[in-house]
């Protein structure tokens, strides 16, 4: 969980190549445990990624992704980044291309590991 959280520390430093990294490390070790909760987190913050970088269609696969488990698993976000979680939902809902609704449906169907790492793989780092 530490990985996730300088993940989204780092997007929030705009420091997009460190937050790209802590991620993938968090989803490596998520993987390895079979670690839910720290995925859907991990997809969060993978997804603020990709809306900061303007890659709206891969945040939506991120975002869809990390949906899927939440309800799977019945989580509920932490408090303190209940902020997150409604931000994003509410901008995800208020967008009406169909292209971008149906990457969020595409994200929801995927494996939530191989989700995350098409995302953080096509992401580009800015310059």
């Amino acid at each position: 969980l530490s990985w996730a959280q300088l993940g989204f520390t780092y997007i929030s430093t705009g420091r997009m190549m460190q937050a790209r990294e802590a991620l993938r490390r968090s989803f490596d070790v998520f993987r390895e445990m079979n670690y839910r909760e720290g995925l859907c987190y991990a997809l969060e913050a993978t997804a603020s990624l990709s809306f900061t970088e303007g890659q709206a269609e891969l945040g939506m696969i991120a975002l869809g992704a990390a949906e899927e488990v939440r309800e799977r698993i019945g989580l509920h976000p932490w408090p303190l980044i209940m902020w997150l979680f409604d931000a994003l939902s509410a901008m995800a809902d208020s967008l009406e291309d169909p292209a971008l609704q149906a990457a969020r449906h595409n994200g929801r169907q995927m494996n939530p590991f191989d989700a995350a790492a098409m995302v953080l793989e096509a992401s580009p780092v800015p310059a």
